[in-house]
């Protein structure tokens, strides 16, 4: 029966990061705002807060709220009707030098969230310098370190699939492509791997290497780490690529790492292989995509 705003404040002409807090105002109207105090928080907020309610699970009688600063750091807590109170967290939210001022919306169903992805100009020729993260259906799950957020990209995806290409139950040996025939540069590309004997797994995208090292558990790309924890020995990805940017997910969506490159015009579009022995490929769907724009 009332509206809430979290708002990040900073005073003086001049703030630093550390300057910023994050303050909580509650309205009937919409029109006159009441505050309510500032959220206690254990994460280093800038700006862009966003709080929003979700059930753990999917369990509408365990519901959990999430605060989420800007550059997707989230805690997970309760909201009294006053104030929100930490009992989570705080969680790294993505691994990527392109992931800030992250905001949710709610379509009745699901909570979605985007995320703007600057580059300081980097794009050149083009009339653009930046461009927004693809729409990612955020769900809460249980976890051994309490409830976390895990996202996957909206099913809305499907409707600019074209071609699709499908593996199951190959083995790769070193020095093999299975991609080696698939042609574009718009992919949705879904891979579950049994390590097997491997010690690393690449995948290079348009001339950028994305590589698995087995001894470290942990996923590279573009300087870029973050950890990947295999399940009974298989590690799941799924990469989204658009023309100058990957959106990576692993873990069923526990990790992302979004990030903008620079791809080679003459690299081959697509290439797979295991180093150092035999790996398995358990599933992989590679999907070319369309644009989403009109002709």
């Amino acid at each position: 029966g009332a509206w809430y705003m979290a708002l990040s404040h900073a005073w003086g002409p001049h703030v630093d990061r550390d300057q910023f807090t994050i303050h909580l105002y509650k309205s009937d109207n919409l029109l006159q705002w009441n505050h309510l105090g500032e959220i206690p928080s254990s994460v280093d907020f800038c700006e862009c807060p966003d709080i929003f309610p979700m059930p753990v699970d999917n369990d509408e009688n365990n519901v959990k709220w999430v605060l989420v600063a800007g550059d997707g750091k989230y805690q997970v807590g309760q909201f009294d009707g006053n104030m929100f109170h930490h009992e989570f967290g705080p969680f790294r939210g993505d691994y990527g030098h392109n992931h800030l001022a992250t905001q949710t919306w709610f379509d009745g169903s699901r909570r979605i969230q985007i995320a703007w992805m600057p580059r300081g100009g980097r794009y050149r020729h083009m009339p653009f310098n930046q461009q927004l993260t693809f729409p990612r259906e955020l769900t809460l799950k249980s976890t051994s370190d309490g409830p976390m957020l895990f996202k996957s990209p909206v099913r809305e995806i499907a409707s600019i699939r074209k071609k699709k290409h499908h593996w199951r139950d190959d083995y790769l040996q070193p020095g093999e492509n299975p991609l080696s025939a698939v042609c574009g540069d718009l992919f949705d590309i879904l891979l579950d791997i049994d390590v097997g004997e491997a010690t690393a797994i690449e995948l290079v995208i348009r001339g950028t290497e994305i590589r698995y090292e087995a001894s470290d558990k942990s996923l590279y790309c573009l300087g870029l780490q973050m950890p990947v924890e295999p399940v009974n020995g298989r590690i799941d990805l799924r990469i989204l690529v658009d023309r100058v940017s990957l959106e990576i997910f692993a873990v069923r969506g526990q990790k992302t790492l979004t990030a903008c490159f620079m791809p080679s015009p003459k690299a081959s579009p697509l290439q797979l292989s295991g180093v150092g022995g035999v790996c398995r490929i358990t599933a992989m769907d590679v999907y070319e995509l369309r644009s989403a724009w009109p002709t």
